[in-house]
């Protein structure tokens, strides 16, 4: 492909507790600056961040827009890599993971790659529980070709961004990697864990917008996948037994999810509510 450069971009809203140190981990890569820039797109102003953004010759986009959707358009307006990266505010970049991604998109006709992480607490410590990669989940480890990305989907679309990426890295057709290496660590904590019903109604219906952008057979399976465990959490969750048009579907979709592990204990706690 063309010469190889990294747009990274850091989205926050409200939260200013851990983004300088997402931007540091961004700032001080392996690789040479001159293969990337920063964007960095908040809707407040705060002295310290701002100075050290400043500082690094960083862009700095302050965005009234509140959907996340809505900041990765602007960001992407304003781009000038070929390859862009994701981070949210409460994650980190390991030292070597954008050397890794240029290296990569250099020597591969790629469009999207998706790289493991390590899971930390809000202390940053990290969990020794490993959870099974999933190409789909988490912003802070996908890397993609600008040109597939449909930019003005984003205005319409509410949630689930991760999920949006790589059905378009489905639908160009191009090389897809997902690798077990890690470069990038996922912050665990309340605000990022939901188990609220109106979360997984909200999730179902952009599931189903999906459905209407995408209509090339592999995203529709991809899709159809995952409105089938957005159902069966949402069956779980109104303490109702899985519906029957479902259970077929039940035990595989349990050992092939991400969070395999949490939706077992979901399952075991509901079941325990059910039998009372």
């Amino acid at each position: 492909m063309d010469n190889v450069f990294i747009s990274v971009i850091i989205t926050a809203y409200n939260r200013k507790k851990y983004l300088l140190d997402a931007i540091k981990s961004v700032v001080n890569q392996t690789l040479s600056k001159d293969n990337y820039e920063i964007i960095v797109i908040k809707n407040y102003n705060d002295k310290i961040i701002d100075e050290f953004i400043e500082k690094n010759n960083i862009k700095n986009i302050l965005s009234d827009d509140n959907s996340f959707s809505g900041k990765i358009y602007e960001a992407l307006k304003v781009v000038n890599g070929n390859i862009i990266s994701f981070l949210d505010d409460d994650d980190l970049f390991a030292y070597n993971k954008l050397e890794y991604v240029y290296n990569l998109f250099t020597n591969n006709n790629l469009a999207y790659f998706h790289n493991n992480t390590w899971y930390i607490d809000s202390n940053g410590k990290k969990f020794k529980k490993i959870q099974r990669n999933n190409i789909a989940f988490n912003m802070s480890s996908i890397s993609i070709k600008k040109s597939i990305i449909n930019i003005d989907y984003l205005k319409i679309i509410k949630m689930s961004v991760d999920t949006f990426m790589y059905l378009c890295a489905l639908e160009s057709n191009k090389k897809i990697v997902n690798s077990n290496i890690k470069l990038n660590f996922y912050r665990i904590h309340n605000k990022n864990i939901s188990n609220d019903l109106k979360f997984y109604k909200g999730l179902l219906e952009q599931l189903k917008i999906f459905s209407s952008m995408f209509n090339n057979s592999k995203e529709r399976r991809y899709l159809k996948y995952l409105i089938l465990g957005t159902n069966i959490t949402i069956d779980l969750n109104e303490n109702r037994l899985i519906q029957k048009k479902y259970f077929i579907y039940y035990f595989i979709f349990l050992f092939i999810t991400l969070h395999k592990s949490l939706f077992i204990l979901l399952i075991k706690s509901k079941f325990r509510e059910i039998l009372k």
